[in-house]
């Protein structure tokens, strides 16, 4: 992992491989092209790898705000997570959603039909810690609802 600081703040630089690069937006900054991932590859992203992320609570936070703000495309959001072959990527979406009350039964029904056999953590940066088990999310619950709940009120 490469890192650098600018006017105090580290930059770590994440190497990805060619096939998750997509989901990629353009736009002009100051006469340079400037290239982004849109909102869904976004959110496909922080919770493929939350570490790099803040963890599980702020990408609560993101899903939260993107579903508010009607956001995101569900549709889109499914095929990239399917093209990022990481299905626990579905499970966190699916209890995160789940909890923060923002589901819309048609894709939980969806969302649970993509999910791999065996548990996943809902946050790999916390350790094992008391656990609980949600079985319909085949999810190691490692961060107590209550701390997802709070991001409602931020």
């Amino acid at each position: 992992m490469n890192e650098k600081t600018i006017l105090n703040v580290t930059f770590r630089f994440i190497k990805i491989s060619e096939d998750k690069f997509f989901g990629i937006c353009e736009e002009w900054v100051a006469n340079k092209k400037i290239k982004f991932s849109d909102k869904e590859k976004t959110i496909v992203d922080i919770l493929d790898k939350p570490e790099f992320s803040g963890g599980i609570k702020e990408a609560a936070k993101c899903i939260r705000n993107a579903f508010n703000e009607k956001q995101l495309d569900p549709q889109i959001l499914t095929d990239y997570i399917r093209k990022a072959g990481n299905n626990a990527v579905f499970k966190r979406l699916g209890y995160i959603c789940e909890v923060l009350e923002i589901f819309d039964r048609n894709w939980r029904a969806t969302w649970q039909g993509f999910i791999s056999k065996g548990y996943s953590k809902l946050d790999p940066t916390v350790s094992r810690v008391e656990n609980k088990y949600d079985s319909s999310w085949q999810l190691i619950i490692n961060v107590p609802e209550g701390e997802l709940r709070k991001v409602i009120e931020e």
